[in-house]
């Protein structure tokens, strides 16, 4: 849908993108990066997916007026109570628009991974991820809201697979993996840390 190439594509920066859903630790990994000195942005209260989903409308390069202020993106989400968007899914956009970043896709457990988002007590205009997901499916059944989430999250793990098939610009890690820390270091080739490496926002 907003595949288009934009006329200005961005600074060629290294940029990362963690582009796992929230709860698979992106509030660890940001301040991860954070207490190594990195320049990181972690939801911003949605106003990060809410200017990319605006640049994008405008054929802009996805992350204006963030791309000159931070390095690492993580937790890329914009809500309302009527409306929810995964700044994930414009993937293909930010590998277009910025040809030197990386990216990160952070996983855990699927079973738990759901429980943790049904669990999450983060209130935005009012409701809960759960709840929002309640008015918009139009049910109180956890399992068809767990359902939904884990297809959702089937589908973008095969989307990324097949766009990124031929590349070395991603990166698949599950956060339990004991060397966590060491791999992104290698794969990034970010001088990080690993002392810093803790649980946040456990659900």
């Amino acid at each position: 849908m907003f595949l288009k190439k934009t006329n200005n594509v961005s600074k060629q920066k290294k940029l990362l993108f963690v582009i796992g859903f929230n709860k698979t630790g992106t509030t660890s990994i940001h301040r991860l990066f954070q207490q190594n000195g990195f320049k990181s942005v972690h939801w911003d209260e949605g106003r990060l997916a809410k200017k990319m989903l605006h640049n994008v409308s405008n054929g802009d390069p996805v992350l204006k007026g963030y791309d000159d202020k931070f390095d690492i993106f993580s937790d890329i989400v914009f809500r309302t109570s009527s409306f929810h968007f995964e700044g994930n899914s414009l993937f293909k956009q930010l590998y277009y628009d910025y040809p030197e970043s990386y990216f990160l896709y952070n996983t855990r457990d699927m079973d738990k991974w759901l429980e943790s988002r049904v669990n999450h007590p983060n209130v935005v205009y009012g409701m809960t991820e759960f709840q929002l997901q309640q008015k918009l499916l139009n049910t109180t059944d956890k399992e068809k809201i767990k359902g939904y989430w884990k297809t959702q999250r089937l589908r973008f793990e095969e989307d990324i697979n097949l766009f990124f098939k031929d590349t070395d610009r991603l990166l698949i890690l599950d956060i339990a993996d004991i060397n966590f820390v060491e791999k992104l270091t290698t794969f990034t080739g970010f001088k990080i840390n690993p002392t810093f490496w803790e649980q946040h926002n456990k659900t």
